[in-house]
């Protein structure tokens, strides 16, 4: 009686010595991607947020933090893939991508607000040359109009 108790405690602390990361799974059945968007150092609250990881993608909207979560199997998002997180939110926008190396990796987002009524180069360069070219005709004409004084 002696020896089978003595066995059972042996064996209860074996079982509680053991960590449990030795029980952990070395292939987890997903990858997150988790990040913070923020604008100007200030986190950015409902954002929308597109995250890619290879050809899947996945959605979130920011909370009042900033923060987003987007959750792939991980047959679809394996460590090493590349992944590409996109904000927006109004006029703004901003991306961000890494390697998918650990269960839960992070990207964070600064927006940066882009102003469309800049013109284009063509319409700036375009402006330019006709106002050289109307100048030359001027000169030209009154080049002419002197030699024929």
């Amino acid at each position: 009686m002696k020896k089978k108790l003595l066995l059972a405690f042996a064996a209860l602390a074996v079982v509680f010595a053991v960590p449990a990361s030795s029980f952990a799974v070395d292939n987890p059945a997903v990858t997150q991607i988790t990040g913070t968007v923020s604008s100007a150092g200030s986190p950015v609250g409902g954002a929308n947020v597109q995250v890619t990881c290879g050809s899947v993608s996945g959605n979130d909207t920011t909370d009042s933090e900033g923060v987003y979560l987007v959750t792939f199997a991980a047959a679809d998002c394996p460590k090493g893939s590349t992944t590409t997180a996109a904000a927006t939110k109004g006029d703004a926008s901003g991306s961000n991508s890494g390697t998918a190396n650990k269960i839960t990796n992070k990207l964070n987002i600064a927006l940066v607000d882009v102003d469309v009524a800049v013109p284009e180069m063509g319409t700036i360069v375009g402006g330019i040359a006709a106002l050289g070219a109307g100048g030359a005709f001027l000169i030209i004409r009154k080049r002419q109009q002197q030699a024929q004084l």
